[in-house]
């Protein structure tokens, strides 16, 4: 919030305001004369959409994809997000690997990787910092066709084993539902990240 309102404040110095820090800046907006741009990198939930919808007069909305725009919002553009094309040479025929490339979150889809991977008896390369690549490897024992691509810390890696995305006693990554709330109070609460964690994943009834 008080990055929010230091921009705000001195919204006279800019020619355009570019939000791309979801709702919250829309409701500052009417309070200058400077345009303000949002580029919306989805929707947290539904009850936010309305906040989006007052401000459409006021704000010009920029979409990152076709796919991710609601028809009940009026946007100026679509706008890809950009990747430098020589860093990404095109190959026709690929490899028979999948590849998983995002933050390694619950909205991301990192468990329905790992259970299409193994429906399909592929490898499933999934980038990732030390310590996440420790809970995929855990996650996906003993018979997952995932890989890890990169040496697992030696300092997670002595740890004992925790509590992990999936309770693979009670369900397969197939049927997981994720709690969103469960996820954040872990995310939140420095103690509970100490001492194991999220048990985020929970198993239908």
């Amino acid at each position: 919030m008080l990055h929010v309102a230091h921009v705000f404040e001195r919204a006279g110095e800019f020619d355009l305001i570019h939000n791309q820090a979801d709702f919250v800046p829309l409701a500052f907006s009417r309070l200058v004369a400077t345009p303000v741009v949002t580029t919306i990198h989805g929707f947290s939930s539904e009850r936010i959409v309305p906040a989006f919808k007052r401000y459409e007069d006021r704000v010009q909305y920029v979409a990152i994809s076709d796919a991710d725009r609601r028809s009940d919002l009026r946007y100026a553009a679509t706008i890809h997000h950009g990747i430098r094309l020589e860093d990404f040479p095109f190959d026709p025929y690929g490899s028979e690997d999948l590849l998983f490339f995002g933050r390694i979150h619950p909205d991301k889809g990192a468990a329905e990787a790992i259970a299409a991977a193994r429906r399909a008896g592929r490898r499933l390369v999934m980038p990732a910092s030390s310590r996440i690549r420790t809970i995929i490897a855990r996650m996906s024992r003993p018979h997952s066709t995932t890989t890890v691509p990169s040496p697992i810390s030696a300092r997670w890696a002595a740890r004992p084993a925790r509590k992990l995305w999936v309770p693979r006693a009670r369900c397969s990554t197939s049927s997981i539902s994720t709690s969103r709330s469960d996820y954040r109070s872990w995310r939140r609460s420095p103690a509970a990240r100490r001492s194991s964690l999220p048990t985020a994943a929970r198993c239908p009834s």
